[in-house]
């Protein structure tokens, strides 16, 4: 089930935070390392927003009922994607500290070049955009991204 795309979340209005470095604020940036678990107690199970897709483990009834991850969002967002829907079906995230998974962080990232890395960012925060935004939030954001990019 895909969310009305009149319904932006925090998800949404985070994107364009982080396109302006707007994390730098000291309310946005808590809110930012909630969403993010960034400050995650990592001594108790919880409740979280957005995990970093390096390690899920999902029931099989789960994704029977959102689907698997969107293959077209292949780098960056899929997990974003794969949150949201979970949470838009009544899902909840949890953070189980029993469990222990090493993410070598940015390993792929570092696979290609800087260059490469920014066209697969942002064509992929498009790409989720395209699914969840009207035409007029995508297109905002378009031109959001060529200020950001001239700004950084």
């Amino acid at each position: 089930m895909v969310p009305s795309k009149l319904d932006l979340t925090l998800e949404d209005y985070l994107i364009i935070g982080e396109l302006f470095l707007l994390y730098h604020i000291p309310v946005l940036k808590n809110l930012l390392k909630k969403h993010c678990c960034l400050d995650v107690d990592c001594d108790k199970i919880q409740i979280v927003e957005q995990p970093a897709a390096s390690m899920f483990i999902i029931r099989k009834a789960i994704i029977n009922q959102i689907g698997l991850f969107n293959e077209t969002l292949y780098y960056y967002y899929n997990d974003v994607d794969f949150c949201y829907r979970l949470k838009t079906n009544n899902n909840k995230i949890a953070y189980l500290p029993q469990v222990k998974v090493y993410h070598h962080q940015n390993a792929s990232q570092e696979l290609i070049s800087s260059t490469s890395w920014v066209i697969h960012y942002y064509s992929n925060l498009l790409s989720y955009a395209q699914i969840y935004f009207t035409k007029f939030q995508y297109n905002l954001l378009r031109y959001l991204i060529i200020v950001s990019v001239f700004i950084r």
